[in-house]
């Protein structure tokens, strides 16, 4: 019996197993759904503004990290659960005066300050 090969060319075992890894990568990535958050991201016409639906609530950012609720603050970019409790507790110990103060606060370090310097604010005069 003569055996029929669709390719000309005859896989090594090596290349077969390779093949077969990606596929599987490829079809287990396929399943993956990112965790949906609550919120609704808008832009709006001001310049500088923005605004955040949020279970119905209209929050105008940057936001004012020393007067956010924590639920608010988590829906910043980079920022999640973990590091908004940190924040409020640098919050209720003193003010936070200066943005760059949020280096003390484990997670977050100079490139992370940087993507979350347009979404927050510690004054409310912008």
């Amino acid at each position: 019996m003569e055996k029929i090969t669709l390719l000309p060319y005859a896989f090594t075992n090596f290349e077969r197993s390779l093949i077969i890894a990606f596929a599987c990568i490829f079809i287990a990535a396929s399943f993956y759904r990112p965790k949906e958050k609550n919120y609704f991201w808008k832009e709006t016409v001001q310049s500088n503004h923005s605004l955040i639906i949020f279970n119905d609530t209209l929050v105008k950012y940057p936001l004012n990290i020393n007067t956010a609720p924590m639920d608010i603050l988590e829906l910043v970019p980079e920022i999640g659960k973990k590091t908004a409790i940190r924040i409020d507790s640098l919050r209720k110990k003193a003010p936070i005066r200066d943005i760059r103060q949020l280096l003390f606060i484990p997670g977050i370090n100079e490139r992370k300050l940087e993507r979350i310097r347009y979404y927050i604010t510690v004054n409310d005069s912008i």
